[in-house]
This record gives C-alpha cells, sequence and structure tokens, in this order.
C-alpha cells in the first residue's frame, strides 16, 4: 500500500472491514468526481516520512478543496497554484517565529526531515469541504496517532483545528502536544499566529526543523 515500515505497522488496519470500504468507494468517486488529492499521492505523507523516522506529527483537517491545489501533505500544495490563504498564514508565522521567508507551497522537505504532515480525512470532493468525513478515514487516522503514540520517544504532536485537537485522547502523556487554531481564515485569529509553534518545536529537537 505504501511502501515502507508503515505497511507493517498497519497491516492488521488494512484487514478490517472498513478500510476496504473506503478504497471501494474512492476507486468509484475517482472515475465518477473530482477527488483530491490525486489518487497515487492519497498516502504520501506515509510515503515521504516513515514510521521511524516521525518526529514531529504536524495535523489537520483534510485535503485543500480546490482542483490541483493538494498534493498529499497536509497544508502543502503545488508549487504552479496561488498559494492557498491557509498556508500564507503557515508562511507568515514562520517569518514571524523563526525570521525564515518561505517562497514556495511544496512542504515535502519538511516532510522528508520527519515532520508527517498528516490530514484527519485524506481525501475530499473538490469544492465540498468535509465531503469525505465518516467515510472512515477518522477511524484509519485514529488508528495511525495511537501507532505513534505506543512509541517510547516522545514525539512532537501539533494539533490544528478541533477535529485535529479531538485526536488528542489518543496521545500518552510522554508526548509534547502544541493545540492551536487552524491557520485557515476562520481560524487563524484564535491563536494560531501566537501559539509560537516552529520556535517550541525546534526548542525541543535535539537536530531542528531546517524549515
Amino acid at each position: 500500500m505504501i511502501g515502507n515500515d508503515w505497511d507493517e505497522v498497519l497491516k492488521n488496519e488494512y484487514k478490517k472491514l472498513y478500510f476496504p470500504k473506503i478504497m471501494q468507494q474512492l476507486e468509484q468517486e475517482y472515475q465518477t468526481k473530482q477527488i483530491a488529492p490525486p489518487k497515487d499521492k492519497i498516502f504520501q505523507a506515509f510515503k515521504n516520512t516513515p514510521f521511524d523516522k516521525v518526529r514531529v506529527v504536524i495535523l489537520g483537517q483534510d485535503p485543500y478543496p480546490e482542483q490541483g491545489v493538494a498534493n498529499g501533505l497536509a497544508f502543502s500544495a503545488n508549487n504552479d497554484v496561488k498559494t492557498p490563504r491557509t498556508l500564507k498564514n503557515i508562511k507568515k508565522l514562520l517569518q514571524k517565529d523563526l525570521n525564515i521567508i518561505k517562497t514556495d507551497n511544496d512542504l515535502t522537505k519538511w516532510s522528508q526531515q520527519g515532520v508527517f504532515l498528516l490530514n484527519t480525512v485524506l481525501t475530499i470532493e473538490v469544492g465540498k469541504i468535509n465531503s469525505h468525513r465518516h467515510i472512515g478515514w477518522e477511524k484509519f487516522t485514529d488508528a495511525v496517532i495511537k501507532k505513534l503514540s505506543a512509541r517510547e520517544e516522545s514525539i512532537i504532536f501539533v494539533l490544528l483545528g478541533k477535529q485535529a485537537q479531538q485526536k488528542q485522547k489518543h496521545i500518552a502523556k510522554h508526548h509534547y502536544i502544541i493545540a492551536t487554531s487552524h491557520p485557515s481564515p476562520l481560524g487563524v485569529r484564535y491563536g494560531f499566529m501566537e501559539s509560537k509553534l516552529f520556535n517550541k518545536i525546534n526548542k525541543r529537537l535535539k537536530k531542528p526543523i531546517a524549515w
């Protein structure tokens, strides 16, 4: 399914009844509707950040709903599109926190350094926010969070928005949690820009992320 150690970690999850149902529904919808991200990018976050390499989890909601924007990594976007407003706010905080000006949209380099960019729901019908909530993805990402939580070494979990924060109940106490509002235009005013999350992440890591 993924092609790295995540397959071993999640092998029992693949066998549960709900997971093939998700795959079957998506197989139909990719043929009849506009679905984001592209089918081969659904598990891109897992492909880029193997289980044993995860140092930071940044958890969001669902993919960008515009056609051609989402690339399978939470909050990341393709470089050939206009920067989504949510990502603009993330870039503003990065500049505010660490004085780093990020010009591109693609967050692949973050994911390759152990930043697991996960959405609670991995797919969306273009133009319809939350359209794939309750098709089973939440159950799958609950299992993913539980597997990460079971690791002995401390992981930094960044929970952005209410849907992400619902996962906090699955995270063991020895992990470090940053919970704040979603960086979307609607959510950003409720604490995100004051969260200092990039500062907090790098201060806790022996080897800081090159954002």
